[in-house]
């Protein structure tokens, strides 16, 4: 083992870098690195892009992940910034990102002592905490601690929108809930300023299925210090508004307004160093795809690739491939590498050799989707794979899963109309069981072969494609803008540096 250790917290495995120690112009930001891929990379990104500004930063996380990041980016690079990693016990990987953030809150906690105790001692500790907006524990660590707090959403600004309005319209009991589970009023969230543009439909069933914690997230915005959103302004301004007339309207409370800085896409295909996550494994990605890329004509190839946590099950991932293979398109398939034989019709990967590939395992999807022949992109939604799909002016396929999903694709459908809706159906796969105890009935999410074949004919030939591909054009110009020199980001960028920086005011 290289670098410091650190004995004392017995989940702590390994410290590497600076120590705690902070000169009197700096701040000193722990940033916590949790979750999946979107989570742990962009997270990772936003720490070094706050390093390269002046922000001394110490980033915590689970040790198979710190150990990727490290073979990711430079040792130099990151020695000669400051960057400090904490790599903390690993434990048996769970799935549900609730249950998720509580075995890394149990993770962490000997560490948090370790640092109060130190500060007990007059030894420097970071002068605030960064956190992901699932970590709402942060927020009594912070207290302690007496640090800056500033809660971090990978997601879109439709996620803490739906958090303000929930949370203000229970409390106002303009939505009730029933002995049975069903929530009255819901349709309200739609009304909110700012929301307009959403059917109730589109609502995440986590509303439902798990309200106490999105009730907690919430709680975790309100008197934070700040919070940092992977999204640019002029992806959505009137949304930036009306999120910041939700925390104002809170003002009564005499509680604290948090500064929001909208940094995003924390991913662009001109910076990345790209790693992937897969079953909680953090590994270089597959390029394979790429020679084959470059043997087909441009805009010719429909990318189909559904993230690192959802996707298809069995029988909908063989009617997908079904209605690939009929579409006659050109396409690339991404499948998580545990995916089995028998999920896909048999021989698949022969039959459809002269127009597709299939790939299981991971790609570097931002240079996947930069690439010229690259015509369109199938996607869950998920807004890491939004942005960087928006940054190469690739129209899409939304075909939402789960959780943020559904909101994002109604963002893009709708008002950005960079997409086509691959379904009216909606569920959840995660929150299934508890929508069917909601609603008593059943939902039918499986896409048929048929719907498969119309959306990837619209979008890739149709006129309907034809003017989705136009617009995200227009909008990869405005990401590339706001990132430029003196672009949004750019700028809201440095303030949240200088923000951290300037933690004696």
């Amino acid at each position: 083992m290289t670098g410091d250790t650190f004995s004392t917290p017995t989940s702590v495995v390994e410290v590497n870098g600076n120590s705690h120690a902070v000169n009197g112009e700096n701040g000193h930001v722990l940033v916590l690195g949790f979750g999946s891929q979107a989570h742990i990379v962009n997270s990772f990104r936003l720490g070094m892009y706050l390093a390269e500004r002046g922000v001394i930063v110490t980033y915590a996380s689970r040790q198979k992940y710190v150990n990727q990041l490290r073979q990711s980016y430079s040792p130099e690079k990151i020695k000669a910034l400051g960057f400090q990693t904490v790599a903390l016990a690993d434990e048996e990987e769970v799935s549900h990102i609730f249950a998720r953030a509580s075995s890394f809150q149990r993770a962490l906690q000997p560490y948090l002592e370790q640092l109060l105790e130190d500060k007990k001692s007059g030894l420097a500790i970071p002068t605030a905490i960064l956190a992901d907006r699932f970590l709402h524990f942060a927020k009594d660590a912070a207290q302690k601690l007496d640090i800056r707090r500033y809660v971090f959403f990978s997601a879109s600004v439709t996620e803490p929108m739906m958090n303000m309005i929930v949370q203000d319209l229970l409390s106002r009991g303009r939505i009730k809930r029933l002995e049975n589970g069903e929530f009255v009023g819901m349709e309200e969230v739609c009304k909110a300023p700012g929301l307009e543009w959403m059917r109730q439909k589109d609502l995440p069933w986590v509303l439902w299925a798990q309200t106490q914690a999105f009730l907690n997230i919430g709680e975790t915005l309100l008197d934070a210090d700040g919070l940092v959103l992977n999204f640019f302004d002029d992806l959505g301004a009137p949304l930036i508004e009306s999120l910041r007339n939700a925390f104002s309207g809170r003002n009564g409370t005499k509680r604290k307004v948090p500064k929001l800085f909208t940094i995003g896409p924390l991913s662009n295909a001109t910076t990345f160093t790209d790693v992937a996550c897969h079953d909680g494994e953090l590994k270089k990605s597959d390029t394979q795809c790429l020679d084959w890329l470059d043997k087909q004509p441009r805009h010719s190839v429909l990318y189909i690739c559904f993230g690192s946590i959802f996707r298809p099950d069995a029988p909908q991932l063989y009617e997908l491939a079904l209605g690939l293979e009929a579409s006659n398109r050109n396409f690339l398939l991404v499948l998580p590498a545990t995916t089995l034989e028998d999920e896909l019709p048999k021989g698949y990967a022969s039959r459809v050799k002269d127009r597709g590939l299939v790939i299981l395992g991971w790609v570097p999807q931002l240079q996947v989707l930069a690439h010229p022949s690259v015509g369109g992109f199938m996607s869950h939604c998920g807004w890491s794979s939004c942005l960087e799909s928006f940054g190469s002016g690739v129209p899409m396929i939304a075909w939402p899963m789960a959780a943020d999903q559904n909101p994002n694709c109604r963002y893009l459908v709708s008002v950005l109309k960079v997409a086509i809706e691959l379904t009216e159906k909606k569920g959840d796969m995660v929150f299934a069981e508890w929508a069917m105890q909601v609603t008593g009935k059943e939902y039918d999410t499986f896409v048929e072969k048929e719907d498969i074949v119309r959306a990837v004919e619209l979008l890739m030939v149709g006129e309907e494609g034809k003017a989705a591909r136009v617009r995200a054009e227009e909008l990869k110009v405005k990401l590339a803008a706001a990132l430029a020199v003196g672009g949004s980001s750019y700028q809201h960028l440095q303030e949240l540096a200088d923000h951290i920086n300037n933690y004696k005011k």
